[in-house]
Order: structure tokens, then C-alpha cells, then sequence
């Protein structure tokens, strides 16, 4: 939220805020979000460091490719029933309508749930349907994922390279217009 908050002062003191600056520094929530990333990335080295660990570390016991890639294969298939559960949830919000942002976007963290703050066309406050549909609608991943880090005896790799192919995925429908 301060990056974002941030991002629209600069978008007000540029002469580029008019109407919503909140809603229009939004629509740099991937570019901020990947810096943000980024950040988080080097405070965990450097915690690592600290403590005389590494990446390496957290990703598990050592796997070998195909462990990773039959792990992701299984993590996707998990992964189905959550979907369906998230567009049910997006449905429960929203109706036909497609949603603020990317409404085929199916897995948001948790700690998402203002990230993009987006400010309600009608009163002016805080969109906080957005933000609780952000929050509910990762819990069927959250739970499918977690019960399979466990599964996998701790093994993170197989379930990050089902979140690349999943964020790939909507980045390609993106690109290529697929989606609204």
C-alpha cells in the first residue's frame, strides 16, 4: 500500500492524478508488485546471510527436474478444484460482471488484499468487496498448497513452478487479450 500510495503522489504532483490517483497508480500493481518482490528477495538473503543459510535452503530437500516437473503436473491437477471454488467465490461477488483488475487472475496472496487499494467508484471510500474477494478467493490455494508442501515432504519447487505456469498462463491471456 505505501508503494502504491506512493506511486500516486508522484501521478498528483505530476499533474497526472485527475479523478482517482489511488485507481490510477493501480494499474501498476504488477510493475511496483515485481520491485516489491525484488526488495523482499534481498532482505531474505540478507537475513540468510545473517544466519549463515541460503536460498537453497528453503526450497527443500534436492530434487531432481523431473521430481519438480511431475510435482508441478500434480500440483496443477490439486489445483483444479480450487479454480472452480475461486470462480464460484468470484461469481458470489461480482455476478457476470467481470471484476476490478483481471478477473481470471486465481491466485492472490492473502496479504494482497489492498494490493491494489482501489477506491469505490460511488462513495469514494475504499473498495473493500475488491479487497475481501483478494482475500477469500486465495484460501482454496492456500490450503490445496500448503497440504501439498506437506505432501511433498516440504519440496517448495514443485509447487513454485505450478505458480510461474499459473502466472504465466495470465500473463499470456493478458497479452493476447483473452480476458478483460
Amino acid at each position: 500500500m505505501g508503494v502504491q500510495l506512493l506511486v500516486a503522489g508522484l501521478l498528483v504532483l505530476g499533474g497526472a492524478g485527475t479523478g482517482q490517483p489511488l485507481n490510477a497508480a493501480a494499474a501498476w500493481w504488477m510493475v511496483y508488485g515485481a520491485l516489491i518482490d525484488l526488495g523482499t528477495l534481498g532482505v531474505i538473503g540478507w537475513l540468510l546471510r545473517r544466519d549463515g543459510s541460503s536460498y537453497r535452503s528453503l526450497l527443500g530437500p534436492s530434487t531432481a527436474a523431473w521430481q519438480v516437473a511431475l510435482g508441478a503436473l500434480g500440483v496443477l491437477a490439486a489445483s483444479v478444484p480450487a479454480m472452480v471454488f475461486s470462480a464460484e467465490l468470484n461469481r458470489a461477488f461480482y455476478g457476470a460482471a467481470t471484476p476490478p483488475m483481471l478477473a481470471v487472475v486465481v491466485i492472490w496472496a492473502a496479504e494482497h488484499a489492498f494490493f491494489p487499494l482501489l477506491i469505490s467508484d460511488g462513495d469514494g471510500s475504499l473498495d473493500l468487496k475488491f479487497a475481501a474477494y483478494r482475500v477469500v478467493s486465495v484460501l482454496p490455494f492456500l490450503a490445496t498448497w500448503t497440504a501439498l508442501y506437506y505432501a511433498f515432504d516440504r519440496r517448495l519447487l514443485p509447487i513454485m513452478a505450478a505458480r510461474w505456469v499459473f502466472n504465466g498462463g495470465t500473463a499470456l491471456a493478458l497479452t493476447f487479450g483473452l480476458v478483460g
